[in-house]
């Protein structure tokens, strides 16, 4: 079983930081994008089970990306384990 991670981050050193230190682990897939309008597609399109989102970004920062996550019903909820 994979557990799918989308990690957010507008610093392009964290990502790459983040995203190596996830992957060591195989039972993880790791996707990462730069800003909240990209964190928002992205998990309406894949359903990641988790969401690893920074709070400070340009733009629409975490709290505003878990807002807009909570408003849209195919992304209020995490996937259900089957």
């Amino acid at each position: 079983m994979s557990v799918n991670i989308l990690h957010v981050d507008d610093d392009p050193d964290i990502r790459e930081i983040v995203g190596f230190l996830l992957n060591c682990d195989p039972e993880f897939s790791v996707m990462s994008c730069a800003n909240g309008g990209d964190a928002l597609s992205i998990a309406a399109d894949r359903a990641p089970d988790l969401i690893l989102c920074d709070v400070m970004m340009p733009g629409m920062d975490g709290p505003a990306v878990l807002a807009r996550l909570r408003q849209n019903a195919s992304t209020q909820r995490p996937p259900s384990s089957s």
